[in-house]
């Protein structure tokens, strides 16, 4: 983002708005610092990404980042709804 991204006039802010009154969610790309990041939090912006967050890296080893940070969540395998335990009863009512 250029260094007078919200400053007088900025398209940004109206940018932001546009996209939730058309119902979406609004993801900034090229994110490269905290300020920049605070300012498109403030503005209402929904997301970022950039180098700030991390490099591009390819999805498996995006996964296995996500894994090593969370170790007490179960993986799941690709493409298959989690099954329910054996010992799971089916509630009635």
């Amino acid at each position: 983002l250029p260094r007078d991204a919200f400053g007088a006039g900025s398209i940004l802010p109206t940018m932001i708005g546009l996209g939730h009154e058309m119902g979406l969610r609004v993801v900034a790309e090229g994110v490269e610092s905290p300020v920049h990041a605070g300012q498109l939090r403030r503005a209402g912006c929904d997301s970022g990404q950039g180098f700030l967050f991390g490099a591009a890296m390819p999805a498996p080893e995006l996964e296995n980042v996500i894994y090593s940070q969370l170790a007490n969540l179960e993986r799941p395998a690709f493409g298959r709804q989690p099954q329910p335990s054996a010992d799971a009863t089916p509630s009635s009512g």
